[in-house]
């Protein structure tokens, strides 16, 4: 749950890539070729897991695969990525190995700036970032990794600082 002790630090949401080819199987590597996991996270967020560098909460949001599949091949992989989402629906990543791709803000106000959920309210925290990610899959894949660059909507990514 956030602790927000200094009320002036909004919540401020990225995306980002973790490739994670190495952990699957030769043979879905063979259909996929690369494989990642793309994740939404908390920058704002710091926890320190029994050391002195921080790390960030992060939240699974969909897998991207470097080859395109045909239907059955991704069901295969769609049912093998829920099933390890299942096992692990957030993990913690050390700041350094964090890498942001896309700036997405607070998620916790509409665009007119008005607060739609507590941050502060681990509940609605949770159910927050589930639903953004949930609405995020629905209307289509917001990044995607094409001709060897991560690439938006807009075009390519550039690299970002959070």
């Amino acid at each position: 749950m956030p602790n927000r002790n200094n009320p002036e630090i909004k919540p401020d949401f990225y995306l980002a890539a973790f490739e994670e080819t190495q952990s699957w199987d030769a043979t879905i590597i063979a259909k996929t070729g690369r494989i990642w996991t793309i994740v939404l996270y908390d920058n704002t967020e710091h926890t320190y897991l029994c050391e002195m560098r921080p790390s960030l909460a992060i939240n699974p949001a969909y897998f991207f695969t470097e080859n395109s599949l045909n239907d059955a091949d991704e069901q295969e992989v769609r049912e093998a990525w829920t099933r390890a989402l299942c096992d692990q629906p957030m993990f913690y990543a050390h700041v350094s190995n964090v890498t942001p791709l896309v700036h997405v803000g607070n998620i916790f106000e509409d665009i007119k700036g008005e607060e739609i959920a507590d941050y502060n309210n681990a509940a609605e925290y949770q159910k927050t970032i589930e639903d953004y990610i949930g609405e995020m899959t629905c209307n289509g894949e917001p990044v995607w990794f094409e001709n060897g660059e991560w690439r938006t909507s807009d075009g390519p990514v550039k690299k970002l600082v959070a």
